[in-house]
């Protein structure tokens, strides 16, 4: 079934930008200093070459915010990100991306951990699904691993503090420090849509025998765009696809708390019609017109 969005969260490929009509079109990452500058189109790329299906991402960031703001569920901030995922909820997103830190230097740990996880709880009720999130490691780190180590379907992100001056104008990333940032992130989407295939090929929310049919389907072959069955993501359809499909049959699908703890990046959901998408939350970023995210560097 095609998705329908709303036009303030139809999805931006990260190799494109969107038009005033919503639709999609190829564009270069605007990383210019002083004109602002986004590391997901560079992270988009290098998914898109490494999954081979298309990579899509909504942005929600507002520039220099704290994690209370943003938990906080009578604030604009707090329906930003809910709404996104009522769109977004159900399967058609695989995960929450959160860059933010630099505003909440000074909050104490575990009130920065309690606002955050109040906020992961208000997304997977808005989301009607447990949609896991990749939390980076931004200035207030002791409260962002509370909630890493406190909830089996959060995996840790980029850490940007590792980052230093080369890579920086002041506190925001050059060219440089963007391309750096996205490459940060890689190794922790890739791990953890690697470790958590989901058999539900279709998206449906049950693994039977129209997900075997689609393995079949595409038997010994990379897969197709639209509901591709390489569900392992390893570039062909075979024997340990079926195998994923006969493991999970009959079963509801979507994220385990059970199942994810046993993997080194935990939490997934399915990919529904063979395109990833990925919901995207920072408490810095600069708006142009259109509602692309234009710095959501720190």
């Amino acid at each position: 079934m095609p998705w329908t969005f709303p036009h303030r969260f139809r999805p931006t490929v990260t190799t494109g930008r969107k038009r005033a009509s919503g639709h999609l079109q190829r564009t270069h990452s605007p990383s210019v200093p002083g004109g602002g500058g986004s590391p997901w189109p560079e992270l988009g790329d290098l998914l898109a070459a490494h999954f081979d299906v298309p990579i899509g991402f909504t942005g929600t960031a507002v520039g220099s915010t704290k994690v209370e703001q943003w938990a906080d569920a009578n604030n604009v901030l707090n329906e930003r990100l809910t709404k996104a995922m009522e769109v977004f909820g159900q399967g058609r997103a695989r995960a929450v991306l959160w860059h933010q830190g630099e505003s909440d230097a000074s909050t104490p740990a575990q009130d920065y951990a309690d606002d955050l996880n109040s906020l992961i709880a208000q997304s997977r009720t808005a989301a009607q699904t447990d949609i896991p999130w990749g939390v980076a490691l931004v200035t207030n780190q002791a409260g962002q691993q509370i909630v890493i180590n406190g909830d089996p379907l959060v995996f840790e992100g980029a850490n940007t503090d590792t980052l230093g001056s080369e890579y920086r104008i002041g506190v925001h990333f050059n060219e440089s420090g963007l391309n750096a940032h996205a490459a940060l992130w890689f190794d922790p989407v890739t791990g953890w849509i690697a470790g958590t295939a989901d058999p539900d090929v279709n998206a449906d929310g049950v693994i039977d025998v129209a997900d075997l049919g689609l393995v079949g389907g595409q038997w010994s072959t990379p897969g197709r765009l639209m509901l591709n069955a390489d569900i392992n993501f390893d570039g062909v359809i075979d024997i340990a696809d079926l195998a994923l499909v006969g493991g999970g049959w009959s079963t509801s699908a979507g994220p385990s708390s059970e199942g994810a703890a046993s993997v080194p990046l935990p939490g997934g959901l399915s990919v529904a019609s063979g395109v990833i998408v990925l919901v995207l939350c920072s408490g810095r970023g600069t708006w142009r017109a259109g509602g692309a995210p234009q710095d959501t560097s720190n």
